[in-house]
C-alpha cells in the first residue's frame, strides 16, 4: 500500500489495484440535462469558481477528519458468457450478434472497518460469507474480482481538494438528480498527467451544500489501463469501461460511499454492446464510532 503524503492525500487512483486491468463502466445517467443555453460564459465561470471554492472546503473536511466506522460490504461479481446468433432485419439481410448463454455469479460479504487518527489510516476486512457459506476470515484482501479500490470515502479529495485544484482543469458539463438531490456535474481533466494522481472524470456536486454525491471515473484514471480488442465469433470487439462511486450516506456533513458499480462491455462495428461482467460493491449497516471534523488550512 502506498504511503500517504501530506496535501496529496489519497487520490483514489493511487490506491487502486488490478489483477490484470481495471475495467469500469457507469450505467446511463437519468435526468441528465445540459445547462440552460442562456447561461453566459461569465456567469458560468463565476458559478464554477464558487463550486471549486466550496468543494475545496468540503474536501478539507474529508481529508482532516478523525474517523472510525464499520459497515457491511456486499460484493456481487457476475460474469456473462455468450453465443453467436444470426438475426434477420427489415431489409431481409442477416446480421450476427452475441446473446447471453449463461451467467456465473460470485458473492462475498465483508465486515469493513476504517480508522483514521491523525495521519494514520487503517482499513480492515473480515470475510463473513462467500457464495452463501458462512466464514470468519480476518484481515483478508478481496476475493478474486478483477479490481478493488481502497479508502473510497476519500475519492473526492483526489479531484477537488485545495491542493489538487491547481493541477486540474474544470468545466461545468450539466445538471442531474442523484438520489433526489439536485447536482451540478463538474468535468475534471489533469493539466499534466502525474504518476501520483491522474484523475479524469466527472463529479456530481450537491448544489445546496456542495458535498460530493457521485464520481464517474474515466478509464484513463486507472493505472495499467490499456485499450483492448477481443476476438469473438462475430469478429473484433472493442472494450468500453467506466466506474462510478455513489456517496449515499451522510454523517456530520460528510458523505460516505453507498455503492461502487462496475460494468465491462465490448462493442462490435455495428454498435452492439455486449455485457461481459458486472461487479457491484454495496455498503450497508453503517456504524459510526468517531466522526470528528476539523478544518485545517
Amino acid at each position: 500500500m502506498r504511503s500517504i503524503s501530506r496535501d496529496q492525500f489519497l487520490p483514489l487512483r493511487c490506491v487502486l489495484k488490478s489483477l490484470i486491468f481495471a475495467f469500469l463502466f457507469v450505467f446511463p445517467v437519468r435526468f441528465m440535462n445540459p445547462l440552460p443555453s442562456s447561461l453566459s460564459e461569465n456567469s458560468d465561470k463565476k458559478t464554477l469558481d464558487m463550486i471549486l471554492e466550496k468543494t475545496g472546503d468540503y474536501c478539507e473536511r474529508v481529508k482532516n477528519m478523525a474517523l472510525f466506522y464499520v459497515c457491511k460490504e456486499k460484493v456481487e461479481d457476475e460474469r456473462y458468457f455468450h453465443r453467436k446468433r444470426s438475426l434477420m432485419n427489415f431489409s431481409l439481410s442477416s446480421s450476427e450478434r452475441l446473446e447471453p448463454r449463461r451467467t456465473r455469479k460470485k458473492t462475498y460479504t465483508y465486515d469493513y472497518q476504517l480508522v483514521k487518527k491523525g495521519k494514520e489510516l487503517k482499513e480492515k476486512r473480515i470475510l463473513l460469507e462467500e457464495d452463501g457459506t458462512e466464514k470468519h476470515e480476518e484481515n483478508v484482501e478481496f476475493r478474486p474480482v478483477k479490481y478493488f479500490g481502497k479508502y473510497v470515502v476519500y475519492g473526492p479529495v483526489g479531484f477537488l481538494s485545495k491542493y489538487w485544484q491547481q493541477h486540474f482543469k474544470y468545466e461545468i458539463s450539466g445538471r442531474d438528480v442523484v438520489d433526489g438531490k439536485k447536482a451540478i456535474i463538474v468535468q475534471s481533466t489533469p493539466k499534466i498527467e502525474r504518476e501520483e494522481n491522474c484523475n479524469y472524470g466527472r463529479v456530481w456536486v450537491d448544489d445546496k451544500d456542495f458535498s460530493i454525491l457521485k464520481i464517474e471515473y474515466d478509464p484513463r484514471s486507472i493505472k495499467n489501463y490499456e485499450d483492448e480488442l477481443l476476438l469473438s465469433p462475430i469478429g473484433e470487439l472493442r472494450k468500453i469501461v467506466n466506474w462510478t462511486v455513489t456517496y449515499g450516506f451522510e454523517k456530520k456533513g460528510v458523505r460516505f460511499p453507498s455503492q461502487q458499480l462496475v460494468q465491462e462491455f465490448y462493442v462490435n462495428n455495428e454498435g452492439q454492446k455486449v455485457l461481459m461482467e458486472k461487479i457491484s460493491f454495496d455498503y450497508v449497516d453503517y456504524k459510526f464510532f468517531i466522526v470528528e471534523v476539523e478544518v485545517k488550512y
